[in-house]
């Protein structure tokens, strides 16, 4: 099962998890709500996607493969995010 986090106020205030097929519908779904950020990771904990509330960007590591690169590279752009899930 994917993940998709959502955190505002510096908290984790939800975490769904969905089969793959339904990850991007609910990821896109879940950046349209009024938070911090929204995290999409995979069955391995890779880190697929993040959307920033506070910017409306949505952000791809370029990292693709290995799952502690897209998480290094994701707390490099987002310092943040350190420990919030």
């Amino acid at each position: 099962m994917d993940k998709i986090l959502v955190i505002h106020g510096g908290e984790t205030v939800a975490r769904i998890e969905c089969d793959i097929t339904y990850t991007s519908e609910l990821f896109k779904s879940a950046a349209e709500m009024f938070c911090d950020y929204v995290i999409a990771i995979t069955t391995n904990d890779r880190i697929l996607w993040v959307a920033d509330g506070m910017s409306e960007q949505v952000w791809e590591p370029t990292a693709r493969i290995n799952n502690e690169e897209t998480r290094k590279e994701t707390l490099d752009r987002f310092p943040e995010l350190a420990g919030k899930w």
